[in-house]
């Protein structure tokens, strides 16, 4: 299997710190129970309903996203350390199927863990405004860097971006997609039923936690049907 090559993504931990690591699951009762969502808060123009970013190649969000190839959907925290490493490890694998065509890739980023998991969520969704072509990268390298950072700071956010030739700085100042990354974590939770994250699905099958570390063979196999 390919291991990530991208110089901006720290290198995984090992396949046994990958499945070592409990999957980060909600916090406080309170979360996981249906909430008043209100009126829906604004979106990015390029999520689609479920709040998610459907890529058809590493530069094209396209919320249509009409495509044979087998489609991968990913729940995933910014602030979970077993979604920092599974991103470490295939982000570069994930990066070649899109290339390929041999996929279609959904990440559905939610805020289970802390602050910080808001925060950086905010910066996807404005990444995914302000610069789609750098969405994929970006969202790759916040996550697999928490491998190494409990967190990042907002100007740390706003410089990862500016490395991409973005600028969310006032995105991220103001908060602008908090509502909608809220809606997108309660949709997680009561529409979807998920519990933790990393959560993956191919086809709608869930690959179990303990696969993981095999995923180019649950798409290989995909494929093949």
């Amino acid at each position: 299997m390919p291991r990530n090559q991208n110089p901006s993504l720290p290198a995984a931990a090992g396949t046994a710190a990958v499945l070592a690591l409990a999957s980060c699951g909600t916090f406080g009762g309170e979360t996981s129970e249906a909430q008043d969502a209100g009126p829906p808060a604004d979106a990015p123009s390029l999520a689609n309903e479920h709040g998610g970013f459907l890529l058809t190649s590493p530069s094209e969000i396209s919320p249509e996203g009409q495509s044979d190839a087998p489609h991968v959907l990913i729940f995933s925290d910014p602030a979970c350390p077993a979604c920092a490493q599974m991103e470490a490890a295939f982000h570069s694998d994930l990066e070649q199927w899109l290339t390929d065509g041999d996929i279609t890739l959904e990440y559905r980023s939610v805020a289970f863990v802390s602050d910080y998991s808001k925060a950086a969520t905010n910066a996807f969704a404005c990444m995914a405004e302000e610069s789609p072509e750098n969405y994929f990268s970006y969202v790759g390298q916040v996550t697999a860097e928490r491998t190494e950072v409990d967190e990042l700071s907002e100007q740390d956010l706003a410089d990862r971006a500016e490395s991409h030739g973005a600028d969310i700085g006032q995105c991220l100042s103001d908060g602008t997609f908090e509502g909608f990354v809220d809606d997108t974590t309660q949709a997680a939770l009561n529409e979807a039923g998920i519990e933790g994250t990393p959560t993956v699905l191919i086809d709608g099958e869930e690959v179990p936690g303990d696969e993981f570390m095999n995923l180019d063979q649950h798409v290989t196999a995909a494929d093949s049907e």
